[in-house]
């Protein structure tokens, strides 16, 4: 086809659609007949057509053309006795029928058309009849005779003459009546005829079109030239169905190319990005199959650079599906390998991943450490993608450094340049970041603005991983407003998502609100479930800084229900990951656990050092209305005991 590429997220109902009722069928038979039919007549269209009314129309002309239908004094009727078996019995049986039926001019017109798609240009059309020698004032009058008897539709557009089938099964009927070799001589005129063409040269979006025009017409080598330009065409737009779509197909005619350097350098270059494409639409399995094949390939052709490439990918898709032991130990390899280059971009990245990786794992300084030194090198090199992400990372670092005002500097920095750059997937993750800062600084309208607008865009996008963490802001900002049904009803949604995407970070985080959402609303033992599942996940993923928030989680609610030596057991190593990944208010909340559990079992010198501990640490901190309420409560249980 020569229109528009599908869509990259397709929204669709599926709408089951029942045959007609025979009143409404026959409305259509006489409004194509303009006047009455022989009930008899009337009867066998009915019967035959079962009620698809494409079939009655096709049943209705195939009958007049072959003169088997006539107009009596008694209305339109049979002029032979025909019976059920002698009528067509399909749909694509009548379009033979008929198509058979027209001059050899007009059918090798209309044969010739179904080449160029569901839908082309009057334009098109003369550019492949002049390569074919053929006059094109007078095929183009064919083509307007062939929209007369109903094959084909004729639209302005423009000014220019558009022409469209009727129907797709029509266009398929007449591209399968084509010979092999015909149709193979007529891909060729049109592929050629594409690339001549003005208006759709240069677009490259005609790019997907033009390569399987090509490759139809059997010639490989073209069509890898357009389809690396249809690659590239669909990675700039976040056009990710039909990139790997074409990614596949290129992957396939590289690899029955004869063998030569300039073979496996193409090969890794499709096989990459296919793999980022994979990566967008969160199909992890087959992305990290991919990856492991680029490293045995890098392995085998010995070539040091693939295998370090190759690592940094693998080493972000570990940090985003929250495998992060491995992704740490992956990018610290690769990182050591690059040492031994001056390949800054690719150092650029991997510190840009390591930067996501640190933060995650809740090591802040030395996240933004890597972001700075990262944002340096794109800066240096003037990969303004890249530098837009790193941007966002450096906001990312300073929000988990409580440094808001910062945070919020870098983020709208990174949105600007999204803009510039029409990179409209960083914006949308971008729109979500603001919005968690807005919501800090307690502005929440222009917070749920964000999110909103970030929840929009990457849904167009198909961007699920974004989508889900936006779901779960909302609730957290419906949370803090007193929404707490449509807070429940968010984070649920989040879950599935991450949970569809094997995004396990993003489901241990979840489950963990899930759980003190529950507790909030009465219900302990649904929020044990939730701690006590997120806690195995995090087993899978490595330490994150989750985990120290869930473990005092599910230490508050053993101890509510007089379970103290397995809420000791908890807390402890809550305190000692808290303290680790320096999080304060977790350890904060930790201390108070301890203390608590100590007056529980009538320990007062224990739960006095405790006390003092948590004094220590608010010295040098703005005091929490909940710290100081926690506070008072330790120390009138303390002052309490004899």
């Amino acid at each position: 086809m020569t229109g528009g590429i599908i869509p990259t997220r397709i929204n669709y109902n599926i709408l089951k659609l029942m045959p007609l009722q025979d009143e409404d069928s026959s409305l259509i038979i006489r409004n194509m007949l303009t006047s009455a039919v022989v009930p008899e007549t009337e009867n066998l269209i009915l019967y035959q057509s079962r009620g698809n009314p494409f079939f009655i129309e096709e049943m209705v002309l195939d009958l007049v053309e072959s003169g088997y239908l006539i107009e009596s004094s008694e209305g339109w009727r049979l002029s032979v006795d025909l019976t059920f078996n002698l009528l067509p019995s399909s749909v694509t049986g009548l379009l033979r029928s008929r198509i058979d039926r027209l001059s050899r001019e007009l059918k090798q017109a209309l044969l010739r058309a179904s080449v160029l798609g569901s839908d082309f240009t009057g334009t098109l059309y003369k550019i492949v009849c002049r390569i074919l020698d053929e006059n094109t004032e007078t095929e183009l009058i064919r083509l307007k005779e062939l929209c007369r008897k109903g094959f084909l539709q004729h639209t302005k557009r423009q000014r220019e003459d558009s022409f469209s089938f009727h129907h797709v099964l029509t266009r398929d009927t007449a591209y399968n009546m084509l010979l092999i070799q015909n149709r193979m001589v007529l891909h060729k005129c049109t592929a050629k005829a594409l690339e001549i063409d003005s208006s759709t040269a240069d677009r490259g979006d005609m790019a997907v079109i033009i390569a399987d025009h090509w490759s139809r017409a059997g010639n490989v080598d073209k069509a890898i030239t357009w389809s690396r330009k249809a690659l590239v065409y669909c990675e700039r737009n976040f056009l990710t169905e039909e990139g790997l779509a074409v990614s596949k197909n290129l992957i396939q005619w590289i690899s029955e190319q004869p063998g030569s350097s300039f073979k496996d350098n193409a090969l890794f270059e499709a096989m990459l990005k296919k793999e980022n494409f994979l990566d967008q639409l969160t199909r992890r399995e087959e992305q990290e199959q991919l990856l492991n094949h680029l490293l045995t390939i890098s392995a085998g052709k010995g070539h040091e650079r693939w295998s370090t490439v190759v690592k940094e990918r693998l080493g972000r898709m570990q940090v985003f599906t929250g495998k992060l032991e491995q992704a740490r130990e992956t990018l610290e390899t690769a990182l050591k390998e690059c040492e031994y280059s001056n390949d800054m971009e690719l150092r650029g990245s991997l510190l840009a991943n390591m930067s996501i990786l640190c933060l995650k794992q809740g090591r802040k300084e030395e996240s933004l450490v890597n972001s700075l030194e990262a944002l340096e090198i794109f800066r240096r090199t003037g990969n303004k993608n890249i530098e837009c992400m790193v941007l966002n990372n450096i906001g990312s670092a300073y929000w988990s450094l409580n440094r808001y005002e910062q945070a919020l500097e870098f983020y709208s920095t990174a949105e600007e340049l999204s803009h510039k750059t029409r990179n409209r997937w960083y914006q949308g993750n971008i729109l979500g970041n603001m919005g968690i800062i807005y919501k800090k600084l307690g502005q929440f309208d222009l917070a749920r603005e964000h999110y909103m607008n970030a929840l929009t865009l990457n849904r167009e996008l198909g961007n699920r991983l974004a989508e889900a963490h936006v779901l779960v802001n909302l609730g957290i900002l419906d949370s803090v407003t007193g929404n707490m049904n449509s807070t429940k009803r968010y984070y649920q949604d989040a879950l599935e998502v991450y949970t569809e995407a094997g995004n396990t970070l993003g489901e241990l985080q979840t489950m963990g609100k899930l759980g003190r959402l529950s507790v909030e609303q009465g219900d302990d033992t649904a929020a044990e479930v939730y701690f006590r599942k997120s806690l195995e996940l995090q087993e899978q993923t490595g330490h994150t800084g989750d985990e120290a928030e869930t473990l005092n989680s599910l230490t508050a609610l053993l101890r509510k229900t007089d379970r103290l030596d397995e809420a000791l057991e908890k807390v402890k190593i809550a305190l000692k990951l808290s303290k680790e990944i320096g999080y304060t208010d977790d350890e904060l909340n930790s201390l108070f656990l301890l203390a608590s559990i100590a007056l529980d079992k009538g320990n007062k010198e224990e739960a006095l050092d405790f006390f003092h501990r948590m004094n220590e640490i608010l010295e040098d901190f703005e005091l929490d209305p909940q710290f100081e309420l926690h506070l008072n409560e330790i120390e009138k249980r303390i002052s309490s005991l004899t």
